[in-house]
């Protein structure tokens, strides 16, 4: 008995050892093909909601692209938003992006297509899930878009993909993925600027 109840104890840690080091690969997996393993940014700007901008060139995403171990170098623009329809209304955190990474939208497209940017006054947006749950969205509909500026600014945007959203519950805010031009404009950034670099590692322990 001695000897089975060790050897159960020992299969329970080793179990329990194996899932732990399982989640430690995998959330980091799953988010640094959303977020980056790294980011690049200003040194005094806020977590969330509008950042300084960062001004980046393209030779520096060459650069970067090249170092062993680089997966992608996407540059990303910010900002908050209200996502509008008839059935309501959501605070959503708009994420511009210039080409979206393979990595990403493996298995995570649900509906609808991958947006084909860039492409001249895309007015597209990629809604998570949640999002398009809340507000009863399907693939073809539009979205009324505000940013809290002054004066207020809308954007009408045709939902051309839905997708799930990693970690969902644990970000909180729901992220939708819209062109870089849409936000640049509203931010009257020119193309050198954005909130951040994002980094994606091939291997992120190393």
């Amino acid at each position: 008995m001695a000897v089975l109840s060790t050897a159960a104890g020992l299969c329970l840690y080793l179990l329990g050892h194996a899932v732990v080091n399982g989640f430690q690969w995998e959330i980091p997996q799953r988010m640094g093909r959303f977020w980056g393993h790294l980011q690049i940014r200003q040194l005094k700007t806020a977590e969330q909601e509008y950042r300084e901008p960062l001004r980046w060139e393209l030779t520096t995403t060459r650069r970067l692209t090249q170092t062993p171990g680089v997966q992608r170098v996407s540059p990303v623009v910010l900002a908050p938003a209200l996502a509008q329809t008839a059935n309501g209304m959501e605070g959503v955190l708009l994420k511009g992006m210039e080409t979206l990474p393979l990595p990403f939208t493996a298995g995570k497209l649900t509906q609808g297509r991958i947006p084909r940017w860039p492409k001249p006054n895309a007015q597209e947006i990629l809604l998570p899930r949640v999002l398009a749950s809340k507000l009863q969205l399907k693939v073809g509909d539009k979205v009324a878009v505000y940013f809290m500026q002054e004066p207020i600014r809308m954007r009408s945007l045709q939902v051309v993909g839905i997708f799930d959203m990693p970690m969902q519950s644990e970000l909180g805010r729901p992220v939708a993925i819209v062109p870089s031009e849409i936000l640049r404009k509203i931010l009257g950034w020119g193309p050198e600027w954005c909130s951040h670099l994002e980094i994606e590692l091939r291997n992120f322990e190393e």
